[in-house]
This record gives structure tokens, sequence and C-alpha cells, in this order.
């Protein structure tokens, strides 16, 4: 199974669906395989008959991201297959390894096939936890106690250092010293916030947590489940560079928590600090003497004296001296030499002297080996001085195979075999941590920071143009499919340190280009947070004028940098500046001769700004933007192009929120149609807009006809091929409980609700436009029952629905007051006439404001303002909001209109109590020519349950 795995890491980890798919597909394949089959096989529950494992191999190694020997690997995985068949008939239930073995090869306990050292989260991470235990691991007795004896709280245990004391090989030694007391260990790298998010989104798939929509919300739940306390785990938190950065990501309670930092600020904020200095003198002549028993106890002592017993520096003379037999009085003499010349360039940081001439003397022997392999190795070490600190995976450098890259470098990333050649040239004099199984390379961060600072200039200039080949060759695709994603996830952590953007010297059109897509990549898997900082400084970066080192405002990937920005901004809720962004970078566009209203950035800001416009509250300046923008795109790319296509979506959109649904209706019918002749097969689009088409047949009035279109057309498709926590299908199911609630069918109603509700609340977190909307659908659904407990229940949904609108859009939204309306008619329900009629007045002015009182919403507010003043025992003050609100519905709606129906049974009462005899007449005769109507002797109010925008 460990096999199998390797081979799913590698192909991208596709899905099930997919995997089956295209076995089927190939007919060279021998059998085809069922997602079930496929299913327990990766979960190791079978084993499987030959020929279905086979198919599943030949597969994932068809889908890898860095090519494969598909024979061979077939050839392992049989006599893999072959001896796990021995255990009992094929297809046999797999047999799960004891803890104590798991335990003694170094993995953790909840998953023994996953449990691997990684580089990257989509990579290596899936299931790898920490890294493998260093053999030369020595002394350090009194820091390990100090982790043994701190008892488990809700803080940190800090170990701090300077780079190259072993702080990360203290934390790996604990570890594998109390694997017994963990059922899981998880390592995440924490230098950058990026990272930690992505290998805490790892964890949640190792955890087989299901699937959100934003890394946040998948962040949230890891650390829920770590909170529950059913697990006994330990996190270990490497090279955290602020408390501020890494406290947001780490549990409150549950486990055990260590933090490796070269700071010295966690003082504070954890039980326990262990601050680590070099070597003990003993431990560092023990270490020296192991690795190479030649040097003598006097030059042991000399070399520990010289380089201020920091391991990182011992580790390299001692692979120097393995690896050439360069004499110890040699390295003696050379770190004098060194050390002078650093003085004399006034070095500022003394205490990565010893790390630094340990780090220039092992290169320079490197350099003045023999062979092509030791030329290979100083152009790799002078390309990783420009990649991030942790593993890097021998996949994304061979990836960039077909890159410009300089010889013999070029030459080597298309033969495996060289490269190989090459690392073990960078292991063996101690310039590189290489991870033969996970097929990973890492390269401490002082060594970096020697490349980058001290190296040979024409090297280091080399070597960062080596980087950007390798990461602009591979051309992943593009970002928003998921096949591409794989390599994009090995890809993401270099862009910053590979500086691709540009910050430190120019980067070429090809790095700024894979940049953008990083953005882009970043938003399409939800690590907003990520996708925002890297556009933040594309944008600053590149706006800068070309003679200060940027390329000006105007430039197109300027633009773009402010689009990816902007989408970001909108997903953080942060929906002022985005619009305003978006606003100006479409005046810049609209005014540059180089654009215009035509170029295709224009017409995708365009279609942005209508879209803020909306979130903003505006939707009558929406509108006029979305028509405008339709003018674009049909002059732009015609009737049938998927730009024009979307406008048109937007117009129906901007029409819904004006409250004309007619007008929507007839533009979502049409494009159901010419949708499915752009994208057949009920794709996204079309089944967007059935979800849509329904909500315009809900604004009608039309509640069987819009259950139909959700439960015959939508729903059905839309579950199969998008799941049941998409965000399409969310809203399609919120839909079909409007409609049920409607329909009377309450019990049905409460229960599709509820389980929708609580399925946005976990996909897309509580403060989410449709999770606040489906909180307010639940309320009403939950006030209909008429009973007191579903009636509080919906009291208290409709306040903190109505606090989290009001926080996220501000108090004068109309989405904000139309919950509000909602909030006082279940406050009524509740017996708080008093308080809700003083909410009803504020609200009905409110939306009269920003809508205008022939928006649906202001009628039902006003509908509403009239039954509270009954309720509040004036009733003969309703009956000019009642005739107002009915005969606006009738103008707007239409008579038949259930609201209107609902608001004449209003006026009837209004008028049978009113003093007013002029209005009475008014009322009469309105309720005589414009309707038939049921009498009742109860007032009624009319909900609020706006589409989404």
């Amino acid at each position: 199974m460990v096999a199998i795995h390797d081979l799913y890491r590698a192909a991208g980890k596709p899905s099930i669906r997919r995997i089956s798919d295209a076995i089927r597909d190939d007919h060279h394949q021998r059998d085809a395989i069922s997602h079930e089959t496929i299913s327990k096989i990766l979960n190791g529950r079978i084993v499987g008959k030959w020929s279905k494992v086979e198919c599943l191999v030949r597969g994932l190694v068809r889908q890898a991201v860095a090519p494969l020997d598909e024979d061979a690997e077939v050839r392992r995985c049989h006599g893999l297959w072959l001896a796990a068949s021995d255990v009992g008939a094929p297809g046999a239930a797999l047999p799960r390894t004891p803890p104590s073995e798991t335990r003694r090869a170094g993995q953790p306990v909840a998953a023994p096939e996953l449990a691997q050292p990684a580089a990257s989260p989509s990579d290596q991470m899936s299931g790898g936890t920490f890294p493998p235990r260093n053999p030369e691991f020595v002394g350090r007795t009194a820091a390990l106690e100090i982790l043994d004896r701190t008892p488990v709280t809700t803080s940190p245990v800090a170990v701090v250092g300077r780079g190259g004391v072993g702080k990360t090989q203290l934390a790996i030694e604990h570890v594998y010293r109390h694997l017994d007391d963990y059922d899981l260990v998880w390592w995440v790298p924490a230098e950058h916030p990026a990272s930690t998010r992505a290998y805490l989104v790892a964890l949640g798939e190792h955890l087989r947590l299901p699937d959100r929509t934003g890394v946040d919300q998948k962040i949230r739940a890891v650390l829920d489940v770590l909170e529950d306390g059913r697990q006994r785990w330990l996190l270990v938190y490497d090279n955290a560079t602020s408390v501020d950065i890494v406290r947001p990501y780490m549990p409150s309670r549950g486990g055990r928590i260590i933090v490796t930092s070269r700071k010295a600020e966690w003082g504070e904020s954890a039980p326990a600090v262990v601050s680590l200095t070099g070597f003990e003198r003993a431990d560092s002549l023990s270490f020296v003497r192991a690795g190479a028993a030649d040097i003598t106890e006097a030059e042991a002592e000399a070399l520990a004296t010289r380089v201020d017993d920091l391991p990182l520096a011992l580790r390299h003379v001692v692979a120097m001296h393995t690896a050439t037999g360069t004499p110890i009085s040699e390295y003696l003499r050379l770190f004098d030499r060194h050390l002078d010349e650093l003085l004399t360039q006034g070095a500022s940081i003394p205490d990565r002297a010893s790390a630094l001439i340990s780090t220039r003397a092992t290169f320079e022997a490197l350099s003045a080996s023999p062979g092509e392999a030791a030329a290979v190795a100083t152009q790799l070490l002078a390309l990783f001085g420009f990649l991030g600190p942790e593993p890097v995976s021998q996949a994304l450098l061979r990836s960039g195979r077909d890159g410009n890259v300089s010889a013999p470098l070029g030459r080597a990333l298309r033969e495996q075999a060289s490269i190989e050649l090459a690392l073990r040239e960078l292991s063996r004099f101690g310039l590189a941590a290489v991870n033969w199984e996970r097929r990973t390379v890492q390269v401490h961060r002082l060594v970096q920071s020697w490349v980058r600072e001290a190296m040979d200039e024409r090297l280091r200039r080399e070597g960062r143009v080596n980087v950007h080949e390798i990461l602009t060759a591979p051309r992943p695709g593009n970002p928003d499919a998921v096949h591409s994603w794989a390599l994009r996830s090995l890809i993401a952590p270099q862009v910053i340190p590979a500086d691709l953007v540009g910050r430190f010297a120019p980067a070429s059109h090809a790095a700024r280009e894979t940049a953008l897509d990083q953005a882009r990549y970043l938003f399409a898997i939800g690590d907003y947070g990520s996708s925002r900082e890297l556009a933040q400084l594309m944008r600053s970066t590149w706006s800068r004028p070309p003679s200060s080192g940027g390329l000006g405002e105007d430039h197109e990937h300027t633009l773009k940098a402010c689009r990816h920005l902007s989408n970001a901004l909108r997903m953080l809720g942060d929906y002022r500046d985005c619009r305003e962004l978006n606003e100006q970078v479409l005046t810049r566009l609209l005014e540059s001769p180089r654009y215009g209203e035509k170029h295709d950035l224009t017409i995708a800001v365009a279609f942005s700004v209508g879209f803020d416009l909306r979130l903003a509250g505006d939707f009558k300046t929406a509108h006029e933007r979305d028509v405008e923008n339709l003018r674009r795109a049909r002059s732009y790319f015609g009737d049938r192009h998927r730009r024009t296509l979307t406008a048109r979506n937007n117009v129906a959109a901007s029409l819904r929120m004006l409250g004309d649904y007619a007008a929507a209706l007839e533009i979502d019918r049409a494009l159901v149609d010419d949708w499915q002749g752009v994208d057949p097969g009920f794709g996204q689009p079309v089944l967007w807009t059935l979800g849509s088409l329904a909500q315009d047949q809900y604004g009608l009035g039309h509640y069987a006809e819009a259950l139909a279109t959700i439960d015959d057309k939508m729903l059905p498709v839309a579950r199969k091929t998008l799941g049941e926590r998409h965000r399409h299908v969310l809203l399609a199911r919120r839909t079909r409980a409007s409609c049920l609630r409607k329909l009377r069918r309450l019990v049905e109603a409460l229960t599709v609700v509820r389980g929708a509700y609580d399925d946005a609340r976990d996909q897309l977190g509580p403060d989410h436009e449709h999770t606040l909307a489906l909180a307010m659908s639940l309320a009403l659904t939950l006030c209909s029952s008429g009973q007191r407990a579903g009636v509080d229940e919906a009291a208290h949904l409709a306040v903190e629905a109505a606090s989290r609108y009001r926080i996220q859009f501000g108090p004068h939204h109309p989405l904000v007051l139309a919950a509000e309306v909602n909030h006082a008619a279940i406050l009524r329900a509740q017996g708080r006439a008093g308080w809700a009629r003083r909410m009803d007045e504020a609200t009905h002015n409110g939306l009269c404001a920003v809508l205008g009182d022939r928006h649906p919403y202001a009628i039902c507010a006003a509908n509403n303002l009239a039954v509270a003043l009954a309720a509040d025992g004036r009733p003969e003050m309703a009956l000019p909001f009642a005739l107002n609100a009915f005969e606006l519905s009738c103008e707007v709606s239409g008579a038949q209109h259930p609201n209107t129906q609902v608001i004449a049974g209003n006026l009837a009462l209004a008028r049978d109590v009113g003093e007013d005899r002029e209005l009475q007449a008014r009322a009469g005769h309105a309720l005589a020519h414009a309707v038939s109507f049921s009498k009742r002797s109860q007032w009624t109010e009319v909900d609020i349950e706006p589409p989404p925008m």
C-alpha cells in the first residue's frame, strides 16, 4: 500500500472518479476497476486482484506529474502485491500494522502507509509528519530533559537559538524518543504563514476530514478535531518567525506543541523555553570523532574552539575532511583567513561567522573536486540558495528540464542518474540533506544565506537564473484546473524565495506570469490570505515606475496583479477596498489607449465591478454597469461567447436584486439552452443558471414550479457532479427548502434547510453570505412551526445572522435590512411586539431610502409595519401602510402573487378597524377591483429571502 500511495501522490491525488474514468477510457488497459474497488485499495481494506491493481498502477503512473517508468513500477508493485497476497487470498482484508512495528519504522500510528517525511503538502506531506531521525545526534541531555518534564499545557514549549545550533534536530530527537506517547505527530514548517497553512490543510487530508471551500475553514476543522481531546497528539512548528504569525494556527487545548525559533520572544508565551547554544565541548568532541575517527583529540579540540562548538560548522568540516582528506590544520588556516576577510568586509552578524566560513571552505573543496558530478553539484548549490528552506522535491527540479538551464546542470536534469550523482556529492560534503526515499533535498538556511551573500557573483547570478528557468519551464496549465495543482503545490513555496516577482532584481516576463498564475492557484485552492499576500507584493513591486525598477501602473502585469488582489480581498470580506481597487483599475483600463473598453482584461474587471456594486448594495448602479458590460461583451465576443453568456448571467442577477424577477426569468430561460450549447453535459454554468431560474420562479411566487426546477433538473445532476456541499448545491437546497415552506411542507422543509445550514457553516464558515442566508431561512422555517422552542431557536439564529450581516456589509445594506425585517417578525412571534414595531419602523424607512418604496423588500417592510402597529394595539395607524403596500404590490408583483394575497388580507383587516373614511373607501375600491382573496382574522407578515448576489 505504501507503493500505491506513492503513485497516488505522484499523480497529484486525483479523485477516485477521475482515476476510474481514465482507466475505463484507456483501451490498452487489460481490465476496468470500479470506484469502490479503488477506494478500498487506497484505504488498505483489500489487496485486490492483480489485474485490478495493475490497472490502478498504470493509471496512476500515466497521470504522474514527473515522468515514471511504467513497466518498472508495474514490476515493483507486482512483487509487493505477491508479498501482500501471502497474508491471505487475493481480495482479503489487509491486516493492520501493529503500533509497535509502525513506530519502529519511524511512522505515526494513525496511518502507517502514509507516514513519511516530506517537502510539499500536496506531494510529500499528505501523510508524512516529521523528518527522518538524525543518526549523528549527540548530547543535549539537559535540553531533552526540559522537553520531557514540561507538562502538557495550552502553550507551546519553545526551543530557541541562533541558526545552526540544532533546534530542529533536538525537536526531531524528542519526537522519536516519544512516539509511543502519541497517536499523531505532525510537523509544520512555520517560517511563512503560507507553508503553515498548507501543512495544516495536509493534516486535514490525513485525518480524512470532509473537504471545505476555503483554507481557513479547513484549518478550523483541523483545530476543532485536535481540540476535542480524542487523540494524543504532538505538533511541531519548526522555525517559527513570530509568535503572532503562528498563534492563530495552534490548537488551544488537547495535546502538546513544540516550537523552534531563532527569535527569543517566546519567553512570555511558553511554559518552558529551551535556549540552545553550541554543543558542550565533550559533545563536540564526540561528534567530530564519531564522524572521522582519524581526527586526533587535539585537532578536534582546536576545531571545536575555532567554530565555537556550532553543530552545523562541525558537520561541514567533518564532511569535508571525510570527502577530501583535507587536514584539520589546513581547515583552521582557511578559517583564520576567511575570518579576516569577513572582518575586513564589515560582517554584521558575528555569530554567523562559523557557519559562513565552514560553508565557504566546504564549497571550495567541492568545487575543486574532479568530474562533472561536482560541477553539477556546485550549480545545484547555487540554485538552492534561491529556493525555500524546506525540503524540495526532485520532481520539481526535473520538471524544469526543458528550461534554458546552464550546462552541465541542464544536461543533468534530463538524466536522473546524473542528478543523483550530483546530489550525492552535496550530501557527501554536508551541504545538503538528501532523502532518497522521498526524493527530496534540503539545504540549511545558513548555507543558503552564504550562497546569496558571499558566493562568487557569477555563480550566484547563474543560480538565480537557473531557478527561474526551472520554475517557469513546466507550464502546468490553467491554475483553476485541478490537474495542475499537484505541480503548482511544489512551485508555490518557491515563488518568493526565488524572487519571481523581481523585488531585488528584474524578473523576466515568464517569471512574472508564473507568479501571477500562482496567485490565482492559491485563490483557486481557497488560500485567500496567501493569494492576497502574493498579489499585494506583486502590485507594490510592479507599480513602481520603470526608473525605480518597476513596470509602471499601466503595465498589464501590474493590472493583473491588482485583479488577483481584489479577488482575494473580496473573499476575505474586505468589500470596500476590493470595490475601490477594481474601480481604479477599470478607470485606468478605459482611459488607456493600450487597452480600451473592448480589451479582454477591461471586460473581466468590469464584470467584477458589477459584482462589487451588488455586494455594496447599490443594485441600481450594478444593473447599469452589467448592462454596459453586456454591450461590450457582445460587441467584442459575439452573442454565444462565454464572456457574453456570463454578462447575461450578471444582468439577470442584478434584475433579481432589483426585484424584477420576470425580466430575470426571461434571461435565465434562454441562458439555460445557450449555456448547454457552449458547455454541454450540464457543466457548472448550466447548473448555476438552473438554480437562478428557480430563484426567479420563487421570486414570482411560482413555488411549485421552482421546486420542480430544483428537484427535476438541477439537484440530481449537481449532486452527482459537484457534491452535496458545493455552493451551487447549498443554494439549491436553500431554494428547495424555501419552496417547501411556502407550500406548507414544513417538516420536510425544516430537515432540508437545517442540513444545508449545517453544511454551509462547516464548508463556508459562519460569516459567508450563503451561510447567513441559510441561517435566516432556517429561522423562518422554525418560526413557521408555531412551537415555542422553534420560535426561540429562530430568534437566536436571527439575532446572530443579522449581527453577522451587519458586520460584513454595514448597517444600511439591503441584505442587513431584509434580515431585520424577518427578525422583527420572529420577535413578534415571541410576544415582543413593542421591540418588533420599532425594528419594523427602522427597516421600512431604511429599505425605502436605499431601494425605493417600489422594491419588493420595501413593500414587504410596509406590510410588516402595518402588522406591527396592529399587534402594538394601534390598528387604526396600520391602514395607510397596508394600503400603500397593497397598491404597490399589485403594480410590481401582480395581484395574484402570494405576497399580494397576504397583504390584501391585512388590508381588509385594517379597513375594518380604521377611522379614516377616505382611506377606507380607497382600500375597499382597491380590494374590489384588484384581487379576490380569502378573508382572515389574523394579521400576517411577509418574509424576505433574498437570492444570492
